[in-house]
């Protein structure tokens, strides 16, 4: 069975191999599940809990978020998850998520949950409008812009 653990230590043998960049900084907008992957990892070095605690802990849990959870495997049964399907030439099959992912994925809400998220962003509870953030100019705000990505190719 795939476990985080062994999740990340399969992505950082891939990143090792990767021998450049995908496109030159600030070139182009690619989402990126590795990085996710890679961001999981370091809020558990840093935190000293699993990802699923640390998300409970500070995130869920201030948000009052009771019904999102992080799944560890994919026998957890989540309570009211609803699931994806996928059609081939002989009917409909069961999607897999990414439950041993951490930070790409396997993250189970609701919608009223989601809501309390979106929330956060306009009367921050966790996080925060932090006017030291160290990427970009700081402002809360500017997420909220587009962006030219490339000439001619704006964000959002």
């Amino acid at each position: 069975m795939l476990t985080p653990r062994r999740v990340y230590q399969e992505v950082i043998e891939i990143l090792k191999r990767q021998e450049e960049l995908q496109a030159a900084p600030g070139e182009e907008y690619n989402y990126n599940n590795s990085a996710f992957i890679m961001l999981a990892e370091i809020v558990e070095r840093i935190s000293g809990q699993t990802f699923p605690e640390f998300m409970e802990e500070n995130v869920f849990g201030p948000l009052g978020m009771n019904s999102t959870v992080v799944r560890t495997d994919p026998v957890t049964i989540i309570s009211g998850a609803s699931q994806g399907y996928t059609r081939d030439s002989t009917g409909y099959k069961e999607t897999g998520d990414l439950y041993s992912a951490y930070g790409a994925g396997g993250i189970y809400s609701t919608p009223a949950d989601f809501a309390r998220w979106m929330s956060n962003f306009n009367d921050p509870v966790v996080g925060g409008r932090r006017s030291d953030c160290p990427v970009g100019d700081g402002r809360y705000d500017e997420q909220w812009r587009y962006h030219e990505l490339c000439p001619g190719h704006r964000s959002g």
